[in-house]
């Protein structure tokens, strides 16, 4: 039986951009190596034409990864908002996708929002993060 799965993804990225997301992903104590998927957007763009591609990264969504996301997106940005997307994958396969936009002035307003906009989704999350509930 399949379980319910919901993936934080960010398109576009240099690879830069994409050892930053993994050095965060370490920092807020993850695997960068298991937890983190970064892969061509662009075929053999860079290849064919002598440029660079950019990269697909995706994680899981868990406690770890909320830390580093919300590092990573606050970490010397000059935007003060950013484009995120999630998919959820329910049991049965059916899969929706949410674009969120998120407050990236600080580290804690990040996360704050994240967590404010995907309790708002109404869909399950892993065990033990922490959405914000009323009674503490």
């Amino acid at each position: 039986m399949n379980a319910a799965a919901t993936t934080i993804a960010f398109p576009g990225l240099t690879h830069l951009e994409a050892d930053e997301l993994a050095t965060a992903l370490r920092d807020a104590g993850g695997d960068p190596d298991s937890d983190l998927v970064a892969q061509s957007e662009g075929g053999d763009a860079e290849d064919r034409y002598n440029e660079p591609f950019t990269l697909l990264a995706v994680m899981a969504l868990g406690q770890i990864t909320m830390t580093a996301v919300a590092i990573y997106l606050s970490k010397e940005r000059t935007r003060s908002t950013k484009k995120v997307h999630l998919r959820h994958r329910w049991p049965n396969g059916e899969e929706i996708e949410y674009t969120l936009e998120v407050d990236t002035s600080s580290e804690e307003a990040t996360k704050a929002d994240l967590l404010k906009q995907i309790a708002t989704l109404k869909i399950p999350v892993p065990e033990g993060l922490n959405l914000g509930s009323s009674g503490g």
